[in-house]
């Protein structure tokens, strides 16, 4: 019995150490990886392939087919790959890792659809990880190219909590993420996404208003003059002329302001920012001309210009 015993606590020593020795050679190749240095380890990693610990032969297949792509041997890395998928619990460090590389293989073959479903299943994991990082950001860069911009949204966001909760916190991030090139690709996207489903015209519009709340003339007056000349049938560009016009004043050009007020007014007819005009036009003779005469008239103008559109709806 005791020699059973010894045997087996011998063969477990043994077993122990082969696998601590095997787990320290891994840890090598990923220093390799790292590098770009990974074919260096070509020799070492059928033997890690045979190991009797599941990890450690997961992870020896999924370099092994790495190094089949540096080999131009992309089906047998795909075929590695998708066994190793099966095989992994879905979320898994791992698996993320091998999926983002599927992802990479189809992107390269110029095939977005395979590409697209392969990163979209890392986004709905909500893996963790640089690997789903850099799946999320490569995701939303194919939808940008497939001129998807909603679903390139969801991509940057989910990188954007990933770098923020993840990998940088709140402060400076590692080598390799670009926080503000990030945030430009997010901008864009939704940008894009909007303006596809509401039309440039009311995105233009809103970004005007934000720069005229922010005290930013010009940029707001740029924006409202893009409205109403690039999209001069659209519900908002009467308003946008008025709100362009009062930028004016914010600007200090008091005479041109008073001249584009005059004109809108005059243009406008009944229209339903005549009035709205008139109280701009009396403000800036009361506030800025200090002409309370001509401030009071161009207050009753539009006290009757409200009028005359009430018993006109009415």
């Amino acid at each position: 019995m005791r020699v059973i015993l010894l045997s087996w606590l011998l063969i477990w020593g043994l077993a122990a150490h082969a696998s601590e020795q095997e787990a320290k050679a891994l840890a090598a190749i990923r220093v390799l990886d790292a590098k770009g240095k990974l074919t260096a380890a070509a020799d070492e990693l059928p033997q890690l392939a045979k190991s009797t610990d599941p990890d450690i032969r997961n992870e020896a297949w999924y370099f092994i087919a790495k190094i089949y792509v540096e080999l131009k041997r992309s089906d047998d890395a795909e075929k590695i790959w998708l066994e190793g998928i099966q095989r992994l619990q879905a979320g898994a460090d791992l698996w993320t890792k091998e999926k983002l590389a599927l992802g990479q293989l189809y992107a390269v073959r110029n095939d977005q659809v395979k590409a697209t479903v392969v990163l979209q299943d890392i986004v709905n994991q909500r893996a963790h990880g640089r690997a789903a990082f850099d799946a999320a950001l490569q995701l939303g860069k194919i939808f940008d190219d497939m001129n998807e911009p909603r679903k390139a949204v969801h991509a940057y966001e989910f990188a954007q909590q990933l770098a923020t909760t993840e990998l940088y916190g709140a402060n400076a991030g590692p080598a390799g993420i670009d926080a503000a090139g990030l945030q430009r690709s997010l901008d864009t996207s939704r940008r894009s996404a909007d303006v596809a489903e509401k039309g440039e015209d009311e995105v233009l519009f809103k970004e005007a208003e934000w720069a005229r709340t922010k005290r930013l003339w010009q940029d707001a007056r740029t924006k409202y003059f893009e409205v109403f000349t690039r999209f001069p049938k659209s519900p908002l560009a009467i308003q946008a002329q008025w709100r362009a016009a009062e930028c004016l004043v914010g600007l200090g050009k008091l005479e041109e302001a008073q001249t584009q007020l005059g004109l809108f007014i005059a243009r406008d007819g009944l229209g339903p920012w005549r009035g709205q005009a008139m109280v701009s036009l009396g403000e800036l003779y009361l506030e800025q001309r200090l002409d309370a005469k001509s401030a009071i008239d161009c207050f009753q103008n539009a006290y009757r210009a409200w009028l005359r559109r009430r018993v006109k709806i009415t």
